[in-house]
């Protein structure tokens, strides 16, 4: 029987890999004093409509229960988190600093770097001042690609230098939303027709493609943005993101030396961000070189119309996906340090009291099958433990063990004590 479309099978190696990366992210997040929530699986369709929108029921798993209440499969976290935090946790201190690692489901065409199953690990930072909160978040998510030994490139706009021009001109609600979503996907022709198709001048029609285009380095977009917003009459409206923008950069900057690109076409497709917003890309990886997203929002009918939120949400496998491709060697956890083989099945009682022991300590493991101990010592082999631990009538006498080196061949004759700390001593190294 095969395995559902768009899934996939992880062998042993994948997953050492998988747990260091996630491994790497918790410790950042809670070394930054973030706390792990995690939500159901399934949620009410509702919350998930509500806030993306009825067209992303055909992009997700939908279905009714027996008591014909409309579920879902969650197809990201934020949105449960979010509902989370409406329920039970809207009475803690702020800011509350979140972080979760689910996995998530998407109705789409499976291809690479896009799953039907996949996973997130993601933050939400609910209150606070939006201009820290963003250069943290900004930060924490580059940190956590640093740490990993990544090369990545990280894009910064703000929603509200485009958006203020647009509402200057009345374009508010759905149109509004619809046009952003359009600069999001980058098609110029789309949204060119999409402006023809508004009330708007032409003024405002050149503004848009003039600021969606501006790409470079820091300060220096930031304040041809601004002359372009002067020259159009329009600074007013939307010189409030650059002052903001401005401001997040400079706090970004106090956390160490990131590189960044100023990007005023970032517009993440979704109505409810609403400030700072940011977008983080791998080279190399083709058309899904996205590995992660996020920025300022508000989801009022979730939230309350007094809290908005900053987070980001890496998309998990393509990060692991990148640190294949880009050939970094991770600092993986041993493996089996030490496998017990007992002589003959005479001595099992000793040999399992010694395993016992041993895996207080370090990774260990013991035959199962009864077979003779040439085959024992051929499958410790196989398998890359580091030491052959053989216990017979001798080693049972003299209450030694008899350890062998599988990398050297070195076998040499120790007190249980002495054997048990020389291995725990080399698993120790390999730690560190």
């Amino acid at each position: 029987m095969q395995k559902p479309k768009g899934t996939r099978d992880l062998d042993p190696e994948s997953m050492d890999v998988r747990r260091n990366v996630e491994e790497a992210m918790r410790t950042h997040c809670e070394f930054w004093g973030f706390e792990e929530v995690e939500t159901p699986t399934f949620e009410h369709l509702e919350l998930f409509t509500l806030k993306s929108g009825e067209e992303i029921v055909d992009e997700i798993y939908a279905f009714k229960d027996k008591s014909e209440r409309e579920l879902a499969l969650r197809p990201e976290i934020t949105a449960s988190v979010m509902r989370f935090f409406g329920e039970e946790l809207r009475a803690r201190s702020k800011p509350l600093k979140l972080y979760y690692f689910s996995n998530c489901f998407r109705y789409e065409q499976p291809q690479k770097g896009r799953y039907r199953e996949f996973w997130q690990f993601g933050t939400e930072t609910i209150g606070g001042d939006s201009v820290k909160t963003s250069a943290e978040t900004i930060a924490l998510a580059c940190s956590i690609l640093s740490s990993l030994g990544l090369e990545f490139d990280v894009h910064i706009g703000h929603l509200g230098v485009v958006r203020g021009v647009l509402e200057s001109e009345g374009v508010v609600g759905g149109d509004q939303d619809r046009l952003m979503s359009l600069i999001d996907k980058g098609d110029v022709d789309e949204i060119s027709g999409f402006l023809d198709g508004l009330s708007v001048s032409s003024e405002c029609k050149e503004l848009v493609f003039e600021l969606i285009g501006l790409v470079g380095d820091g300060r220096e977009v930031v304040s041809q943005a601004s002359g372009v917003l002067e020259s159009y009459g329009f600074d007013e409206v939307g010189g409030a993101g650059l002052v903001e923008l401005e401001s997040t950069l400079g706090y970004l900057e106090s956390y160490g030396n990131f590189d960044y690109t100023v990007d005023l076409g970032i517009a993440r497709g979704l109505e409810y961000y609403t400030g700072t917003v940011f977008e983080i890309y791998i080279p190399g990886l083709g058309a899904q070189n996205q590995v992660c997203g996020g920025g300022e929002y508000s989801i009022p009918q979730l939230m309350g119309s007094d809290q908005f939120s900053t987070g980001f949400a890496f998309g998990f496998d393509r990060v692991v996906e990148a640190i294949e491709h880009q050939g970094i060697d991770l600092d993986l956890k041993p493996g089996l340090m030490a496998y017990v083989v007992p002589v003959s099945d005479e001595f099992r009682d000793e040999a399992v009291g010694v395993l016992g022991r041993m895996r207080d300590s370090f990774p260990a493991d013991i035959d199962m099958t009864g077979r003779g101990i040439g085959d024992q010592l051929s499958y410790v082999d196989s398998v890359g433990a580091r030491f052959a631990v053989i216990i017979g009538e001798r080693e049972v006498e003299n209450g030694t063990l008899s350890l062998k080196d599988m990398e050297s061949g070195e076998q040499v004759e120790l007190d249980v004590d002495e054997a048990i700390d020389k291995i725990r001593r080399e698993y120790e190294v390999l730690l560190n």
